[in-house]
């Protein structure tokens, strides 16, 4: 009883540290006084509550989104959005944060249709055999340059379900490979010989997957 006793006062010191520092985050993020950040604070323990998340949480994934220059409206859209990726794709809370805003501006989402990126991962995640939490940490890695290539989120979504479903990699490496990929590709369309991240050759890329009945080309090169 003592020794947990003890452990539980520990614990609690621990507790109020932690809320105290995101508390300073908080003020620093907003550059408003300790007053009215210990009134954010407030709201975030309400809406932790509701999403089934701590106020550490909460104001964690807040000052994220209020350091990217985002309103206090939109932040509290957005930590509601990306706690529900972070309960579906039983991921943390910061991670969750962190690839949804990687999504959002490597497609240019809106803050409003933000929610419908955590759909969409949500619904594959029922249909096959990867999470929520791996394809929106794979889509991170790679949404940017596949938006650049040419490829909608829905088809990049269903790539990454269907090679981490198949190949039973990691999602971060399935991301990573689509990067090397459509990067790649890219080069060879611009006419490059090198490839820009590796060094490597590109001249053998283009008769190679010829070979196999994959033309990168029409009639007109193109």
């Amino acid at each position: 009883l003592i020794f947990g006793t003890v452990n539980q006062i520990k614990q609690m010191a621990q507790n109020v540290k932690s809320l105290d520092e995101a508390l300073v985050n908080i003020q620093m993020a907003t550059g408003d006084t300790r007053e009215a950040a210990s009134k954010l604070m407030d709201t975030y323990n309400q809406m932790g509550r509701e999403l089934g998340a701590t106020t550490v949480e909460v104001s964690q994934s807040a000052d994220s989104f209020l350091r990217q220059g985002k309103s206090l409206s939109d932040t509290n859209t957005l930590i509601k959005d990306s706690m529900v990726l972070s309960k579906v794709g039983e991921i943390d809370s910061a991670q969750a944060t962190e690839y949804l805003t990687s999504s959002m501006k490597g497609y240019g989402v809106t803050v409003n249709d933000a929610i419908g990126i955590v759909d969409k991962l949500s619904k594959v995640d029922i249909e096959s055999a990867t999470s929520a939490g791996g394809l929106a940490e794979a889509m991170s890695k790679v949404a940017n340059v596949a938006n650049i290539s040419g490829v909608s989120m829905d088809k990049l979504i269903g790539y990454l379900a269907t090679v981490g479903e198949v190949t039973q990699k990691s999602m971060d490496e399935v991301g990573t490979s689509f990067n090397a990929i459509f990067s790649r590709m890219g080069n060879v369309k611009a006419g490059k010989f090198v490839d820009d991240e590796t060094g490597e050759s590109l001249n053998d890329v283009e008769s190679v997957l010829g070979k196999v009945g994959i033309k990168l080309r029409d009639s007109q090169g193109q």
